[in-house]
């Protein structure tokens, strides 16, 4: 039998209302930072590939705590984890932008489990395992497109309000709230379930079809319980 993991939450003044047949995750995250490979491989590819893929609509910002200028025409990168990460990042970035949704994503989840998410040899067996051209990529990358993609991921990084300071960040529909945040660090599966399904309707409004999570105080919140 699996352990019961129970989350005691303390939520004030939470507002955030969620579209239960529509539910955007985004992941704002580096290729080479600790917490980010953790997350991906022990809480969201789990929950992912078994039950919540179809569910969720997967938005993935590859940068973190890097920054981007423009000197003379051309973007200048400098990331936390070295120039790797610089690379995976935009290597990434690529990739979403070349191929199918689900594509880019099972994509990327491989080069987060593969040990290394910035080495070539990876990424090259990651593309060939879910039918990325890797000259697509290649050509990505050796463009300004590659440049673009990743300054634009920047200027998303910076833009979120409350300013980002944990890498992996995940929000859910667009509006940063701290508290899921954490939640979801901890209890990604759990924390998504319970903004989709709302079973005996308390927080609904409009039909059933928008949950609203507003409490002053929510305290000893089971979110998931396994058995």
């Amino acid at each position: 039998m699996r352990s019961i993991p129970l989350l005691f939450v303390i939520i004030f003044y939470t507002n955030i209302a969620v579209e239960a047949a529509t539910l955007t995750v985004s992941i704002y995250y580096e290729s080479l930072c600790p917490d980010s490979v953790r997350f991906f491989k022990d809480q969201f590819y789990p929950a992912y590939s078994t039950v919540l893929k179809g569910k969720i609509i997967v938005d993935l910002v590859p940068f973190g705590k890097a920054t981007a200028k423009n000197e003379t025409g051309k973007w200048v990168f400098d990331c936390q984890h070295g120039k790797s990460e610089c690379y995976g990042n935009k290597i990434h970035g690529c990739a979403i932008d070349v191929a199918t949704k689900d594509a880019s994503t099972e994509f990327i989840v491989c080069a987060m489990k593969s040990g290394d998410a910035s080495d070539k040899n990876n990424l090259k067996q990651c593309a060939a395992d879910n039918n990325i051209t890797w000259s697509n990529i290649e050509q990505c990358m050796s463009s300004n497109r590659g440049d673009e993609i990743l300054a634009s991921n920047g200027e998303r990084t910076r833009s979120v309000q409350p300013k980002i300071t944990f890498i992996p960040t995940i929000i859910f529909n667009h509006q940063m709230r701290e508290q899921l945040q954490k939640l979801a660090l901890k209890d990604f599966h759990g924390t998504v379930e319970f903004l989709l399904e709302d079973e005996d309707c308390s927080k609904c409004q409009n039909g059933g079809r928008i949950i609203g999570l507003s409490w002053c105080l929510i305290a000893f919140c089971i979110i998931s319980i396994f058995t």
